[in-house]
């Protein structure tokens, strides 16, 4: 795994931003723009969801975006009901690595769609470029 696609290790747990098809890598580079103190409550939340699922326990903040054509999940970074600003990340899951295709921060709790769009675009190109590649990256879909 090229090393500028990691954003965090946490035990067995992996955060790797998905490439665009320019060679770069959106989620990392909105995570390295996040201040300090959100950047460790989304560390803190990668930890936890690294113990969920060393000890085979399916983690809360992990939620299936309803209509995503990707199969995107939902990171809630921010519990529901936690003070703004909410951090979601949105990400493919793939045996112990988290694939980011994006984030966002936000005032009120609640996404749509419309807040997801381009994490899903992104998403679904970096699929095919791995399908055709001969990649399948569907191969160690969510082991729960």
């Amino acid at each position: 795994m090229p090393e500028a696609d990691l954003i965090f290790t946490s035990g067995p747990l992996e955060l790797s931003a998905m490439a665009d098809g320019r060679g770069g890598y959106p989620a990392r580079k909105r995570f390295e723009k996040l201040e300090p103190r959100l950047q460790a409550r989304v560390l803190a939340r990668l930890d936890n969801i690294g113990t969920s699922l060393s000890i085979g326990r399916p983690d809360q903040a992990l939620a299936v975006l309803r209509g995503s054509r990707a199969g995107l999940l939902e990171m809630r970074v921010t519990p529901a009901g936690g003070r703004p600003p909410h951090l979601r990340l949105f990400v493919l899951r793939r045996g112990m690595t988290l694939w980011a295709a994006g984030g966002m921060k936000k005032q009120a709790n609640r996404i749509k769609p419309s807040d997801w769009c381009s994490a899903e675009n992104l998403a679904l190109d970096w699929l095919a470029r791995h399908r055709s590649a001969g990649a399948d990256p569907s191969a160690h879909q969510w082991e729960d």
